[in-house]
C-alpha cells in the first residue's frame, strides 16, 4: 500500500473509531434551540428552517411553539410541515384548537393538516364545517372526512352530496369515492358498491360519476359486467371510457368470456375498443373470438383483432394471419404483416418457412 492511500487509511478509520464511540444525541437536546427560535424574535427564514428541523426532531415538546404560529400568514404552512409528522397526541389537540379559532387560508391549511393525520376525534367538527358559508372550508372539510373515513364521516359526506353549492358537492363525492376505495380495500364490497351508487345518483359533475361508475364496477366484480355494457351503449364519452377501464381492471375469470358474449351488441368502432381492452387483460382464452373478429366484419374491428393477436396470438394465429398478409385491403395486409412479424411462440418461426 502506497504511502498516501495508507494515510487516507489511517484517516478512515480514526473517523470511523470517533463516530463510534461519541455519545448519542437525543432528539430532545437538539429540541430546545429550535424551540427557542421560534419563540424569539428571529427572522422568518430562521424559523421556517427551524420548522423544517422539527419535523424530523421535534416532540410533543415543541407543540406549543409550532401552533402558535397557525395565525401567521407566512409561517403556518412551515409549521403545519411538523405538525403533520410528529407522533404526540398533542398535535391533534393543537389542531382541533386552532381549527375551531382561525379562519380563511389558515383555517383551511389546518383542515387539511387534519385530514393529513386522519383524527377520528376531528369529525363531529368537520361535519359541521361542511355546511359553512365559506365554501372553501367546507370543500376542505370534505376531503379531510374523505381522508379519516368510518361510519360517521361517510354519513356526513353522503349528506353532503345534496348541498347546495356545487364545488362542495363535487369534493364530497370525490371524498366518498376515496371511502369507497378503502372498503374495497378491506373485502367491503357490497359497502363500497353502495357508496358509489350514491355518488352516481347525486346532481355532481360528470367526471366525478364517471369515477364513481368505474368503481361500483369493480366493487362488483364479475356482476358489476352488464353495467359494463350498458355503459358502453350509453353513447356518453366519460361513461364509456369509465367502462373501458374497468374492462381492463375487472380480475375475475368470468369476466373475459361475458365481455366477448356482449361485443356483438356493440358498433364497429366500441367493438374494437372493447377488443383492445380485452386484449390488455392478456386472457388467452380470447384468440378464439379475436380470429373470428379478425376476417369478418367492419374494418375498424378486424384491425384491432389483428393488433391483438399479434400481442396475444401464438403458432395457431400463423394460417389466419398469412391469409390476411395478402387481403386486398392495404390497411389489413399492413397489419397482418406487422402482427405475424411480432407473434410469439417456438412454432411460429417454422410454421412461416414452410
Amino acid at each position: 500500500m502506497s504511502g498516501l492511500r495508507y494515510r487516507w487509511f489511517v484517516l478512515m478509520c480514526v473517523a470511523i473509531l470517533h463516530l463510534a464511540t461519541a455519545p448519542t444525541l437525543s432528539f430532545a437536546e437538539d429540541e430546545q434551540p429550535l424551540i427557542d427560535v421560534l419563540t424569539s424574535d428571529a427572522p422568518r427564514g430562521e424559523k421556517a428552517i427551524a420548522c423544517k428541523k422539527l419535523a424530523i426532531s421535534g416532540s410533543g415538546k415543541c407543540v406549543p411553539a409550532l401552533a402558535a404560529l397557525l395565525h401567521d400568514a407566512e409561517l403556518a404552512a412551515w409549521a403545519r410541515i411538523a405538525l403533520e409528522v410528529i407522533p404526540d397526541p398533542s398535535v391533534d389537540e393543537a389542531l382541533r384548537a386552532s381549527m375551531e379559532r382561525l379562519d380563511g387560508r389558515q383555517r383551511i391549511g389546518v383542515i387539511k393538516s387534519i385530514g393529513v393525520r386522519q383524527d377520528v376525534n376531528a369529525v363531529g367538527a368537520l361535519t359541521k364545517l361542511l355546511g359553512s358559508d365559506e365554501v372553501e372550508s367546507a370543500m376542505a372539510a370534505a376531503l379531510a372526512l374523505g381522508r379519516i373515513g368510518g361510519g360517521k364521516a361517510i354519513e356526513a359526506l353522503v349528506l353532503a352530496l345534496e348541498a347546495d353549492v356545487e364545488p362542495v358537492r363535487s369534493e364530497a363525492a370525490y371524498a366518498c369515492i376515496v371511502c369507497a376505495e378503502r372498503l374495497s380495500a378491506a373485502d367491503k364490497a357490497m359497502a363500497a358498491a353502495n357508496l358509489y351508487d350514491a355518488v352516481r345518483a347525486a346532481n355532481v359533475p360528470a367526471h366525478r360519476v364517471a369515477q364513481a361508475t368505474r368503481g361500483a364496477i369493480l366493487a362488483r366484480g364479475a356482476e358489476g359486467v352488464p353495467l359494463l355494457l350498458e355503459l358502453l351503449r350509453s353513447g356518453d364519452l366519460a361513461m364509456v371510457q369509465a367502462a373501458l377501464a374497468a374492462a381492463r381492471e375487472l380480475t375475475a375469470s368470468s369476466v373475459s368470456p361475458e365481455l366477448l358474449a356482449g361485443l356483438a351488441d356493440l358498433d364497429g368502432d366500441l367493438r374494437a375498443l372493447m377488443i383492445l381492452a380485452l386484449a390488455d387483460r392478456g386472457d388467452a382464452e380470447t384468440i378464439p373470438a379475436m380470429l373470428n373478429a379478425a376476417q369478418v366484419g367492419p374494418v375498424t374491428v378486424r384491425l384491432a383483432a389483428i393488433e391483438v393477436l399479434g400481442g396475444l396470438g401464438d403458432e395457431t394465429c400463423v394460417p389466419v394471419l398469412l391469409t390476411l398478409a395478402t387481403d386486398d385491403n392495404d390497411d389489413i395486409l399492413v397489419k397482418a404483416r406487422n402482427a405475424l412479424s411480432i407473434l410469439p411462440g417456438d412454432g411460429v418461426n417454422a410454421l412461416l418457412a414452410e
